[in-house]
């Protein structure tokens, strides 16, 4: 899931959408 979730960062362009989007993905791997 971790790799999804660089996968996820990478494809997005714009810093200010991946940072919420990764965050929350991090948030939920850790649950």
């Amino acid at each position: 899931m971790s790799l999804h979730v660089v996968d996820t960062s990478c494809s997005l362009h714009s810093d200010q959408t991946k940072i919420p989007i990764r965050w929350e993905a991090e948030t939920k791997w850790d649950k």
